[in-house]
């Protein structure tokens, strides 16, 4: 299997020409090319352009709606929704509600209002997704103080709608932490977002996940890609896909067809997450229901690493996370 990277790039091209005045960084160009490119969707300049100055407008001064963000805030609404104006404006009225409801202030927060937009069962009280998620969050917190913080918000929230108990639902989160930090992956934020990502497998027992992410992490030493806390959540997503199988072959040769592009050059870190997204892509070509799921995971996962990818940059650290 051959992953086309070409239809990303010459998007990537569109978008980083369409942005070049507004410096929006590298992740954030290819986070909305390739959301493009996974929905099979036609690029809009013009429709995109209308809709990140209608996220701006909806922003206060300080708000992660006038950053950008809204590029891939928009990006996400115009490939996923039938509406995106009317969608925007939900999604900014459930980031008030939430508010409400003691969720921070910031990116996180919105891509959480995004998913209870797009995914939440509208027989369910918002007060009820809130506490839950809020309560899910309290959970992962008392077993990792010092790891959880708000980037945590959206997958929390996923996991949540899936409905069930949620002691039962840490404890597996945990079971799945413990074992990838067993297998020496280092303890941070990335791996527990990663033991979040293994959770939403309900086709598999817990041995047999962890089995799973136990044969990514070896192919991928064995391929001798890259290894940093940021690629976690990747092993993560292989997992979930294609189970214990291995591909990294083709995310070797999509990667390299990556950063053959001379704006991807020196990238270290985001070609090799987006070829895995593109791998998967094309992997589940056949598979439409699982795909249809694993769409909106890989899309939590995109907003969730670009939030840690912004905060670490600010703090100065190119790539990494929090042990403890």
């Amino acid at each position: 299997m051959t992953v086309a990277v070409e239809p990303v790039l010459d998007t990537y091209d569109e978008v980083k020409k369409l942005l070049r005045w507004q410096f929006p960084g590298t992740g954030v160009l290819l986070m909305t090319a390739s959301m493009y490119e996974l929905r099979g969707e036609p690029f809009d300049a013009e429709r995109f352009l209308a809709l990140a100055d209608a996220v701006k407008e909806k922003g206060t001064w300080f708000s992660p709606l006038k950053q950008s963000f809204r590029f891939s805030l928009a990006a996400n609404l115009l490939t996923s929704t039938e509406e995106p104006e009317q969608a925007l404006a939900e999604v900014v009225r459930l980031y008030e509600a939430l508010r409400r409801y003691k969720f921070k202030q910031g990116t996180a927060t919105y891509v959480t209002a995004m998913l209870l937009h797009k995914q939440a069962d509208r027989d369910t009280p918002l007060e009820e997704h809130a506490e839950r998620t809020q309560a899910l969050y309290r959970g992962m917190k008392e077993k990792h103080p010092f790891l959880t913080g708000e980037t945590d918000y959206p997958l929390a929230a996923m996991l949540e709608m899936r409905g069930g108990e949620l002691e039962p639902l840490i404890e597996r989160i945990e079971y799945f932490y413990k074992g990838m930090a067993e297998r020496r992956l280092q303890k941070s934020n990335e791996l527990q977002m990663m033991s979040h990502l293994l959770s939403l497998d309900d086709r598999h027992d817990d041995t047999e996940v962890l089995a799973n992410a136990a044969a990514q992490l070896e192919h991928w030493k064995k391929a001798k890609l890259r290894l940093k806390p940021v690629h976690y959540p990747s092993l993560a997503m292989l997992a979930l896909a294609v189970g214990a199988d291995d591909v990294t072959a083709e995310i070797k040769a999509a990667e390299a067809a990556l950063k053959k592009h001379k704006g991807l050059r020196w990238e270290q870190d985001w070609p090799l997450v987006h070829a895995v997204q593109l791998t998967i892509h094309d992997w589940l070509k056949d598979e439409e229901a699982l795909r249809a799921t694993l769409y909106t995971t890989i899309e939590t996962v995109q907003e969730a690493q670009q939030t840690a990818m912004m905060a670490a940059v600010t703090a100065g650290v190119v790539v990494g996370g929090n042990s403890g």
